[in-house]
């Protein structure tokens, strides 16, 4: 057997004997062992719980804006997202249809459609009533949304023109109505008109545990029938593949504030939203939730970190005797320090195990009460762990040191 070899199966048997002594010693302790790791699973909990959370919500959200496209500008009278209230937003004067046919004419563009929404209360055939939201629109609706019909087809140019009384259903509203039979061709009563069904679109998914299907498309210009379709309306346009993003909202801004009438001294009085503005602004809003729980986990932590680095002080004063035994039969202070780190890790580990495993049943509790998703993902868990360790050895050094530094002499001579 080669030296290092047999220097390494040396220190490996000496870090398994230290691990033995100190699980035999945290064990002979347990009650008070358990107690020391409270603020550790507290802050690991926290951490790991939220972490949870947020990122099931994270993938949720980036998941539904992306179904949005990266090439969609929406046009709008608020914001993407919203801090506060939005009443001084929906003073803003109402866009206009024929604003889609100035921006179709913009170079870049391959598609202008209106979206105009308005709820209608819809009977089931359990005879339950569901609110539905009504969508007026044009036949460049899939091409803008990213989203094609799974059954039948969207209406035709002539049909919106024409004023043709038909719609095409959402997932949510056509399983609630027919279950798996195919609608196309159906004939049903959309708020007191009746409506022919050409097709059911392509599932847009859920957010936060609200559907995106529970939808019904109809020509705008039939939406008058139901409310003014000018009341709620908003503009999409779709940017032709290879057009320059940052140019082409440029131009769209112009136009728009061309079309409204704005002068240089006044302000925009409508919104440009894409998808990348809102994941960006949810990412703030998610790192800042993360800095906010982080901060009161290092609180925790710190608490945690103080309980072990006081109880493994008492630890040393009630053991002086066993140290300096050890110590007279040749151990050296390094032994006596590695001893003394390996008990404050375990405590360390111990508490960010539990509070993984607390946090991870915290973030399943919460996901199965409410809409918020969970999907804790495997470095959150790994850096759980490290952190945990970490104040281990933080907690711990002080002890360990004082314990490796006790002289043999004036140790066995210590009376408790």
């Amino acid at each position: 057997m080669s030296r290092r070899k047999y220097r390494f199966q040396t220190a490996l048997k000496l870090e398994m004997e230290n691990a033995a002594s100190a699980l035999r010693t945290l064990w002979a302790n347990r009650m008070r062992s358990v107690l020391t790791t409270t603020g550790i699973v507290i802050g690991v909990m926290t951490v790991t719980g939220v972490a949870s959370l947020v990122q099931g919500l994270n993938r949720q959200v980036t998941d539904a804006l992306g179904g949005l496209g990266a090439s969609t500008v929406y046009i709008q009278k608020t914001p993407g997202v919203m801090m506060g209230g939005s009443r001084e937003y929906w003073r803003r004067q109402d866009f206009r249809f024929e604003d889609v046919e100035a921006l179709m004419q913009l170079e870049g563009v391959a598609a202008a459609v209106p979206e105009t929404d308005f709820f209608i209360l819809l009977k089931a055939p359990d005879g339950m009533e569901i609110a539905v939201a009504l969508t007026g629109t044009t036949q460049d609706y899939p091409l803008v949304s990213h989203k094609s019909t799974v059954m039948g087809r969207f209406f035709t140019e002539y049909e919106v023109d024409s004023r043709r009384d038909v719609c095409v259903l959402g997932a949510d509203v056509a399983e609630r109505i027919y279950g798996s039979a195919d609608p196309t061709g159906s004939i049903m009563d959309v708020g007191g008109r009746r409506m022919a069904v050409l097709g059911v679109m392509e599932s847009f998914g859920e957010v936060m545990g609200e559907t995106r299907d529970n939808v019904i498309f109809i020509p705008y210009t039939v939406f008058g029938n139901w409310a003014d379709p000018r009341e709620h309306l908003s503009l999409a346009v779709e940017i032709e593949s290879g057009a320059d993003m940052d140019r082409m909202l440029e131009r769209i801004e112009a136009c728009m504030r061309r079309l409204r009438g704005l002068s240089l001294d006044e302000d925009n009085d409508f919104e440009l939203v894409t998808a990348d503005q809102l994941l960006e602004t949810y990412a703030n809003i998610s790192a800042g939730i993360y800095a906010a729980m982080l901060a009161i986990s290092a609180i925790a932590l710190i608490v945690g970190s103080i309980g072990i680095a006081n109880i493994m002080l008492v630890s040393v004063t009630e053991r002086t005797r066993e140290i300096g035994l050890r110590k007279a039969l040749g151990a050296k202070s390094t032994q006596i320090l590695v001893q003394f780190l390996t008990e404050s890790v375990i405590l360390g580990l111990v508490g960010g195990i539990l509070g993984i495993m607390a946090g991870s049943l915290l973030a399943l509790g919460v996901s199965a009460l409410t809409p918020i998703p969970a999907g804790l993902e495997a470095w959150s868990v790994v850096v759980a762990v490290l952190v945990s360790a970490m104040v281990g050895v933080g907690a711990g050094v002080f002890p360990a040191m004082r314990a490796a530094r006790l002289e043999p002499v004036r140790a066995l001579g210590y009376n408790q």
